[in-house]
């Protein structure tokens, strides 16, 4: 994910993440409602982790100004991006097109990743070390 140094978070934007187990939101004021009476703690790639002070679900405008809610969205103030979840829409029935299949430059099949139980799209690669 890159995200501009110097430039303010903007609430309206959110990352849809494959890598991302549950939806994340920085902005409190997003929540109509929020459940403070979870508190836990996030990990992220890079070791570090984060207080999470809350769990609720945010309605949002679809473009085809239809209201959606989306679900069980975790509060983490001051968090810099939103995070959308690929696999927690997936297992509400959510259809997102994005292709986990892999094609060599022939398109010959290389691999193909499912969505394991934890929603992460793992991809078991074995490294072949040319002797």
């Amino acid at each position: 994910m890159v995200v501009q140094a110097n430039k303010e978070p903007d609430q309206d934007i959110w990352y849809v993440d494959k890598g991302c187990s549950n939806h994340i939101c920085g902005s409190k004021s997003s929540f109509s409602y929020l459940n403070e009476g979870l508190h836990s703690t996030v990990s992220f790639g890079d070791c570090s982790t984060v207080n999470v002070m809350g769990k609720s679900d945010i309605k949002i405008k679809t473009k085809n100004g239809f209201v959606e809610t989306i679900s069980n969205v975790l509060s983490v103030p001051d968090l810099k991006c939103n995070l959308l979840s690929a696999g927690q829409l997936q297992e509400k029935g959510y259809v997102i097109t994005i292709q986990y299949e892999i094609y060599d430059p022939t398109r010959r099949a290389i691999a193909f990743v499912k969505m394991s139980s934890n929603r992460l799209f793992l991809l078991k690669i074995e490294i072949f070390n040319h002797v």
